[in-house]
This record gives structure tokens, sequence and C-alpha cells, in this order.
């Protein structure tokens, strides 16, 4: 028996020490590839890359670690380097991040993304409810003409000439609600696609300074910014683990499929009733998480509550995703979708529904107008010893895959997510029918 224990406390012991050789080469790899702006710097990228694989423990050893999510879990948690302060972000006009004064670079903190309809926060909070603290989160502030502006960038306006933020004040403080009107018309009209886009980019620069928490990211929109904030959760949902709809604006013709499983929370105001009222029915179709409270009965306590009990669910078993006529949309383990967005609209949305079942090695797909489509995979989702069957619209065969280091590795690097850890993929064309 204590032979036994012996053992197993010099394979723990070497599990941790190669743990950390491991983490440490990720990190060095990692960090030379984003530092990278020269083809000369390509050899010394390749060389940290190498070293991972040459420190990759061998045999059934190796594999052990490619099969335990856990473990790699462990791996990759601090596998992206930040700056301690954190580097500068002015490089986004417009965009306010406050941060704790606890924030620390070596452990990653919840961030929420407040769009507004409009800058001054105040304003806003009085017409639309409290705000989340920001003692224990990172919290974004923007609007939508920032985020349009970061995908389209543009001449500036006469009245950004005159100076944006003091002209877009002063007409709002004049003029009330008109001012808002006049501002937006100054503006030009709000893209929802572009808003998209500037909001994913805006994520992907705050993610690289700031040591954010994958699993704890909110999105939290007012009035109209609703419109085009559900539209970018609709199109990448794995991204989020909540999203809070204020006094939502626009939003009836949005199908809200894709946010089953995603806590959301409703905030009504007067005269806002019958659109919540519409939002909620439809995430209760779709059997959809919908919390609904009038924005008075809400302080800031409860709401930072709210968003701090809620993770996102990357490996969930069953994923249904409906495709949007004008956009991409991904998620979870399901990627690379290409859906025949050019038939009538008479025949329904395309959508893909895909269930994985590991006790009895089968991963079953329905679709809908959908040509191809990609899945990726880890040891959570199906067990990549065995042979699985894949049923795709009744067409059923029987495969494997091997586990990739490499391939484990990419995924985590080009995502920039040290939670997004698959091994392997499939690529799937849709059987015809008939």
């Amino acid at each position: 028996m204590g032979f036994v224990l012996c053992a197993l406390a010099l394979i723990a012991q070497s599990d941790a020490d190669d743990l950390r050789r491991l983490r440490a080469d990720v990190q060095a790899w990692f960090a030379a590839h984003h530092a990278a702006t020269a083809p000369e710097a390509a050899p010394e990228v390749d060389r940290l890359r190498a070293q991972v694989s040459r420190d990759w423990p061998r045999g059934q050893r190796g594999q052990q670690w490619l099969r335990n999510l856990s473990q790699q879990q462990a791996l990759f948690a601090g596998c992206f380097q930040y700056s301690s302060p954190p580097s500068s972000v002015s490089a986004l006009p417009g965009v306010s991040v406050r941060v704790p004064a606890s924030y620390d670079a070596l452990r990653p903190i919840p961030a929420i993304v407040q769009v507004w309809p409009r800058t001054g926060t105040a304003a806003a909070a009085r017409r639309y409810g409290v705000t989340v603290s920001s003692d224990e989160a990172i919290v974004i502030e923007v609007t939508p003409y920032e985020l349009q502006s970061m995908a389209r960038p543009r001449p500036p306006t006469a009245a950004q000439t005159l100076g944006a933020a003091a002209v877009r004040d002063a007409m709002t403080v004049a003029t009330g609600a008109l001012g808002g009107r006049l501002w937006a018309y100054a503006e030009g009209e709000v893209d929802d696609d572009l808003v998209q886009r500037g909001l994913f980019a805006l994520l992907g620069v705050v993610q690289r300074h700031y040591n954010i928490d994958r699993e704890r990211v909110i999105m939290d929109a007012a009035g109209a910014a609703c419109r085009p904030v559900l539209r970018a959760a609709m199109s990448a949902p794995d991204r989020f683990a909540g999203v809070i709809l204020r006094a939502p604006r626009a939003t009836q013709d949005i199908p809200v499929d894709n946010l089953a499983g995603i806590p959301v929370l409703l905030l009504r105001r007067p005269g806002n009733g019958s659109e919540v009222t519409s939002l909620q029915k439809a995430f209760a179709i779709t059997d959809g998480q919908c919390d609904v409270y009038d924005v008075g009965a809400v302080d800031t306590e409860q709401l930072t509550t709210w968003c701090g009990e809620r993770r996102r669910e990357l490996l969930r078993k069953h994923v249904r995703l409906i495709m949007r006529p004008d956009g991409i949309v991904d998620g979870y383990w399901v990627s690379v979708v290409s859906a025949d967005l050019g038939t009538s609209s008479l025949d329904g949305l395309a959508y893909i529904d895909v269930v994985a079942d590991r006790a009895v090695g089968r991963i079953t797909v329905q679709t809908h107008r959908i040509e191809r489509f990609s899945l990726l995979l880890n040891d959570a989702l199906i067990d990549l010893d065995r042979k699985f069957e894949l049923r795709v619209n009744g067409v059923q065969i029987s495969m494997r895959r091997s586990r990739s280091l490499s391939f484990l590795c990419d995924t985590v690097l080009q995502r920039f997510d040290p939670g997004f850890l698959f091994t392997t993929a499939i690529s799937i064309e849709v059987p015809r029918r008939g």
C-alpha cells in the first residue's frame, strides 16, 4: 500500500512539473506569435511552437493529457500574458473602460459591455436603470456610433470637428429627447451589421489588453442599441454568459432561438411593456432563460449579483443554430456553417440542430437548407478512443478521429480563448435529399 501511494505521489509530482514547463512553453510561443510583425520573426515562433511538442508527454501519458479536459484547462489557464499595468486602449476613441482597483493581470476578471444609445452614463442610468458595479468586473461603455466607426472608419463630420462629445451633450441638455434624435441624424443611420462588426472588434482589442474571463462576459444594451446587440449575440452566442436588454426597441423581427440556454434579463419601462412581452414569449417558445423586471425595481447590487452568477456553457450537448439571412452564424462546437441563404424565405429559416450522446457514441445532426458545416470535438463531447456514429439527416456513417496537440493549441491561439479546448474536428458536406 505504501509503495502504491509513493508511486502515485511521484506521478502527481511529475505531472505538476511537466504542466509548469509546458505552460511556460505555451506562454512563450503565444507571446512571440502575437508580437511577431516581421517575416524574420517566423523562425523563432516556429522554434517555440516545436518546443511545446517536444515537451509534451509521450505515449499513453500524452494521449491521456489530450483526453483530459481538466488537465488542458489547467495547462492553458494563464497561457496569454498581459502587461501590468495594462497597455493603453486609447486607439478606441469614444470607448470608456472602467477597471477595478483590485485588477490583477495574472487573474481573469469578468467583463460587462454596456452599449448605450448615446453617451452620458448618468442620463442613461436615469432612463434605463442602474449600472453594474465595477468593483469586481471591467465595465466597457460605448455607443452604436463608436462601434460603427470601428468597423468603417470615416472622415469626421462637422459635429465631430467641433467636438463630438461637447456638441452631443449640449444638444441633449438643451432639448432632451429631441437632442438625441437630432444627434442621431447628424451621425447618420446606424447600420446593424457595422455595429456588430465593431462590437466584436472592440471585444478583440480589450481582450488583448486585459485578462478578461471568457466564461463571464455579459452584454448589456439599452433602447435602440438592443437591436444590433441582440443580432450580434445571435450570430455568436457562445461568446456570452448572459445578455441584458433595457427597454428594448425594434427587436420584434429578430429570432432569438440561438440564445436558448443563455440567461437574458429584460428591463421594462412604462410604455415599453408590449415589446418586452413579445421578447419574453419568444424566449419561452425557445426554452430560453428569461427574467423580467421593471427598470426602477432593480438596484446595483441585484444587477451585479445577476451578472456574477452567469457562466457560459461552451460544451452543451445540444446545439441548435438558426442562420441569419444576412450574416454568418456559428457557436459552441458547431462552426463554419454554410447555408443556402438565397432560397425563398417561404421555405423557412435555415438551421442546424446537433446532439452529442457520448454514452452511446453518436452525434445526430438535423439540418434545413444547410450545405456544409464543421464540428469541433473533444472527449467531453464524444469518446475519441472509440468509433462513433455520425447521423446527418438520417444518413449514418461510422468514423474515428485522432486527437491532435497542434489542433488544440492552434484553436486556442486563433480564438484567443484559453477555454476553447478542442482536439479534433470533422467537416461535413450535407447529403442531398432525393
